[in-house]
């Protein structure tokens, strides 16, 4: 199982998890949308995503 956020500055988001010591993969793109994937202390995956708040054009 994977626990998914969204989240609408992804770079942020991980920026500030990575300060608090939180272990994030780099950031991917997508479909105009970045995203990235983590594991909780307690090693459960998670994955943030900006994929809801994308824009289309």
């Amino acid at each position: 199982m994977k626990l998914l956020f969204d989240i609408e500055d992804v770079e942020d988001f991980c920026w500030r998890a990575g300060q608090m010591g939180l272990a994030v993969a780099p950031i991917h793109e997508a479909d105009g949308y970045l995203f990235s994937n983590a594991k909780n202390p307690s090693g459960n995956s998670i994955q943030v995503s900006g994929r809801a708040f994308r824009h289309e054009s």
